[in-house]
C-alpha cells in the first residue's frame, strides 16, 4: 500500500473541518520578538512583498487564504437573500450594503492564513431552510498571488463572483494589505446585478513587531447597480467606523456613518430625515458551513494543509513547520519544472478581461 494512499484512507476516516472563525491555543501562543528577529526580519525591507515571506507555523492561522475567503462571503449570506424580497431598488441596494457589513463585520489577523498554493481549491456549502448555496475557490495564480470565488444557490438564482489580488508589504512595525479585487453578485429573478469595485476592504495592521497589535479595514468601496442607477458607497475609517451613502448620480439619498463592530448603524434619509436600520451585529447569526468528506478533491485546502492545522491546533509547531516547509518545497518543484500556462479546476482566463471566470460545467 503507497503512502499517498495510506493518508487518503486515514483522511476519509476523519472529519475534515475548517478552523475559520474559531478560537483556539494558537491564538495564546506568544510571539518572542527575538524569535521574530531569528525567523522574518532577515527577509524583510521596507515595501516588502510579505506573499514571498516564509513564516514560520507559530505566526499563523490555522487556515488558508481560500478558507477564510469562504467563511467571510458565506456565514452571513441568508442576508443576501433578502434582497430578493425588497421591494423598491434603493431597498434592495440597502440589503446588498447590509450584507457585506456583515460580511466584514470582524476583524482578526492576530497571526496570518496560509498563502495558498496555485491550484489548491475549496469547496463547501451552506444550507438554509430548503435551499443551498455552494462556494468554489481555486488559487489561480502563484506571483502574484490571485484567487477566483464562486457562489451559487441554484434555487433562489443568486450568484456572487470574485477575482481577489492580494498586495501585503511590510512598512516597520506595520503591514499594509491592499485587495485589488472585485466582485458582481446577480439576481436572475430581479434581472440585477451588483458591481463591488472591491470584493473586501484594505486591511492596515499596526504594531506587528512592537507594541499591541490592531488590525482595521481600511479604503472604500463602490457599489453599483446599473439596472437601477444606484451605487453606494462605503468609506472604512479608524478604529472600526464605517461611513457612507446611497446615491444616485444627481443627487444623495441617505447617509449613515458609526462603528459597525457592536453598535447599530441606520441609514438617514436626505428627504424627511427619517433613520432607517441598515445594520445591526445582533440580528442576524453566521451559519455553519458544510465540508465535503468523501468526494473532497485532493486538491482542497481541508486536505493539502491538514497536517501543518493539525500540528498548530495540536499546538505542534515543529510538526507544523515541517509540513509546511513541505508543501512550499513540493509546489517550488512544481513550478520550476512546469512551464505551461495554470488551467484552472473550476476557473478559466478570459483574455479580453484579464479576469477567471467560472466553469459552469465544473460544479456537475
Amino acid at each position: 500500500m503507497t503512502e499517498n494512499h495510506e493518508n487518503q484512507e486515514q483522511t476519509q476516516q476523519e472529519t475534515l473541518k475548517s478552523y475559520v472563525d474559531q478560537e483556539g491555543i494558537w491564538h495564546q501562543q506568544k510571539i518572542s520578538i527575538w524569535g521574530v528577529a531569528s525567523s522574518i526580519i532577515t527577509q524583510l525591507r521596507n515595501g516588502a512583498e510579505l506573499t514571498r515571506l516564509a513564516l514560520p507555523a507559530i505566526f499563523l492561522e490555522p487556515y488558508s487564504i481560500l478558507e477564510m475567503s469562504a467563511g467571510r462571503l458565506m456565514r452571513y449570506l441568508p442576508t443576501l437573500y433578502k434582497t430578493i424580497d425588497a421591494k423598491t431598488p434603493f431597498d434592495r441596494m440597502m440589503s446588498v450594503c447590509t450584507w457585506y457589513l456583515h460580511a466584514y463585520r470582524e476583524i482578526s489577523f492576530i497571526k496570518k492564513p496560509y498563502n495558498s498554493i496555485l491550484g489548491e481549491t475549496h469547496r463547501c456549502k451552506l444550507t438554509y431552510g430548503d435551499t443551498e448555496a455552494f462556494f468554489f475557490g481555486e488559487q489561480v495564480s502563484h506571483h502574484p498571488p490571485k484567487s477566483a470565488f464562486r457562489i451559487t444557490n441554484p434555487k433562489l438564482g443568486i450568484t456572487v463572483d470574485a477575482n481577489v489580488h492580494f498586495q501585503p508589504k511590510f512598512h516597520g512595525n506595520y503591514v499594509t494589505i491592499v485587495s485589488e479585487s472585485f466582485s458582481l453578485i446577480s439576481f436572475d429573478k430581479l434581472g440585477e446585478t451588483y458591481s463591488l469595485s472591491k470584493s473586501l476592504p484594505d486591511i492596515l495592521i499596526n504594531n506587528v513587531i512592537l507594541g499591541t497589535r490592531t488590525a482595521e479595514w481600511t479604503d472604500s468601496v463602490i457599489i453599483t447597480c446599473e439596472q437601477t442607477n444606484l451605487m453606494a458607497e462605503l468609506n472604512f475609517v479608524n478604529r472600526g467606523k464605517v461611513k457612507g451613502k446611497i446615491f444616485q448620480p444627481e443627487k444623495d439619498l441617505c447617509t449613515f456613518g458609526g462603528r459597525w463592530v457592536g453598535e447599530p448603524i441606520h441609514a438617514v434619509m436626505k428627504e424627511g430625515k427619517n433613520k432607517i436600520l441598515l445594520f445591526d451585529p445582533n440580528a442576524h447569526q453566521a451559519y455553519d458551513l458544510e465540508y465535503p468528506q468523501e468526494d473532497i478533491d485532493e486538491s482542497d485546502s481541508l486536505i493539502i494543509w491538514k497536517d501543518v492545522t493539525r500540528g498548530i491546533v495540536e499546538n505542534d509547531l515543529r510538526k507544523a513547520d515541517i509540513a509546511k516547509e513541505k508543501i512550499e518545497r513540493d509546489q517550488r518543484d512544481r513550478l520550476t519544472k512546469h512551464t505551461k500556462p495554470f488551467k484552472g479546476k473550476y476557473f478559466s482566463l478570459d483574455p479580453c478581461t484579464n479576469t477567471w471566470k467560472f466553469k459552469e460545467n465544473s460544479s456537475n
